[in-house]
């Protein structure tokens, strides 16, 4: 077999490894997809008014950065003050309501504080294994399969006529 094929066949071999690279992480961390959409924790406790507030601060933001003008910035530093003061009314309003709401019955006090204390505890994701149970499974794929590319690649040179390269130092 001559030097072209020899490479020819690493190559072939190189790009079939590489595309179990793609197939396990397909496995371990599939490709997902999100659309943009609205936030509903914050539409849960956001009035109408702090809404249309935050969304004229953000266009007043935009028109500032475009123009770079003191009048611009003015404008700019009103609308974001008064969407914030606003916006936190708004979320007081809101948590007192749902505070008062549960207040006569001491679990649902309980279940409603901590649902408002910590909003973002779903669970787990990736089928139901933790996100440390992944990463190291992943990790060991990875190194697995790194080192069987490093053998590979280190056989077929020692193969070739030409003087073999030595193994940098780790």
């Amino acid at each position: 077999m001559g030097t072209v094929e020899a490479r020819n066949l690493c190559m072939d071999t190189f790009l079939g490894d590489v595309s179990d690279v793609g197939v396990a992480l397909d496995k371990e961390a599939p490709m997902q997809n999100f659309s943009r959409r609205r936030s509903r924790v914050a539409n849960q406790w956001l009035s109408s008014e702090a809404a249309d507030a935050k969304r004229e601060f953000r266009r007043l933001e935009r028109k500032f950065f475009r123009l770079r003008t003191t009048a611009s910035y003015d404008a700019y530093k009103a609308a974001r003050s008064t969407a914030n003061e606003l916006v936190t009314r708004s979320r007081e309003q809101f948590i007192a309501n749902e505070v008062a709401d549960a207040s006569g019955n001491p679990r649902s006090l309980w279940r409603t504080v901590n649902r408002l204390l910590h909003p973002g505890n779903a669970g787990c994701v990736y089928g139901g294994r933790h996100h440390a149970d992944v990463a190291a499974s992943f990790s060991a794929f990875c190194c697995d399969k790194l080192g069987r590319v490093k053998d590979l690649i280190s056989n077929t040179l020692s193969s070739w006529p030409f003087a073999p390269v030595a193994d940098p130092p780790p």
